[in-house]
């Protein structure tokens, strides 16, 4: 964890961790390790490609979004984490968000229960729903990944383990949660993201749209789902980062026109560093 926590932001810097320092821990069976995270408490899997990021190398792990996410967060704001997983972004989020709210959703029964652990880790306010999202109300199969990224369980696709979940409306479980404005919200659904998003739009009012969103894009899904950046295009966000399979888009309106413009250079600074 000393060598990993130190190494610099710099391209490939986590490839010393994946392929020196992980295989070198787990050169015998471990357990659940509970160590800090960024300033926060985390139980992680070590033999889990997250988890081993978060434990060895949190600094490196979205660097670029989750500097994005505090800078562009305060106090009383909304922030909704779709696919939280076992609750980095949303834990990040709570640095910033005190007064506002926090909605952590996430389909597979096993990570909720992680996620939730970690919530309880550090006593705070998140609210965490444990259900798929989709663009209606649907029981559909997870395929779970039980090779080591858990974290790319997903509604595509087939695996050897399925796990039947209820999934919900993304308009309907945020106004379960009494949510009437969003600041942020982030998407990793392993492709479902467009299908997801459409439904959101067409069936949420206008006012609830958030102002950024972070969202996985997936080389294939368009084929099978829909086009996501034309979809949000249509909506009036307009892209300021893209760090690998992860794209950050800003509405566009008459207040964030200068916003637009100065994250189009925050992007161009983070694409010429690597990071």
């Amino acid at each position: 964890m000393y060598v990993g926590r130190h190494l610099p932001k710099v391209p490939h810097a986590s490839g010393v961790v994946n392929r020196l320092l992980k295989p070198l821990y787990l050169r015998r069976a471990r357990g659940l390790v509970t160590c800090d995270v960024l300033g926060r408490r985390m139980e992680l899997d070590p033999a889990e490609a997250v988890d081993g990021n978060l434990i060895f190398c949190p600094q490196l792990y979205d660097a670029a979004e989750i500097r994005f996410l505090l800078s562009h967060l305060s106090d009383a704001d909304i922030f909704v984490d779709i696919g939280s997983h076992k609750g980095f972004y949303s834990l990040m989020a709570s640095r910033r968000i005190t007064t506002g709210r926090i909605l952590a959703v996430e389909a597979d029964p096993q990570t909720f229960a992680s996620l939730c652990r970690n919530i309880e880790l550090n006593d705070l306010p998140i609210s965490a729903v444990q259900c798929g999202v989709s663009d209606g109300e649907e029981i559909l199969p997870l395929n779970v990944q039980v090779s080591g990224n858990r974290s790319g369980s997903s509604f595509l696709g087939r695996s050897e383990l399925q796990v039947a979940v209820l999934c919900r409306p993304l308009a309907t479980i945020v106004a379960e949660a009494g949510l009437s404005t969003i600041t942020c919200m982030k998407l990793d659904i392993e492709g479902f993201e467009h299908k997801v998003l459409k439904g959101f739009f067409e069936q949420a009012e206008p006012d609830l749209y958030p102002r950024y969103i972070i969202t996985e894009f997936h080389p294939d899904a368009s084929v099978r789902t829909g086009d996501l950046l034309g979809l949000l295009t249509a909506r009036e966000y307009e892209e300021v980062l893209g760090t690998g399979l992860n794209r950050i888009f800003c509405r566009r309106d008459q207040a964030a026109d200068h916003e637009v413009s100065r994250l189009r250079a925050s992007s161009s600074v983070a694409r010429d560093s690597g990071v």
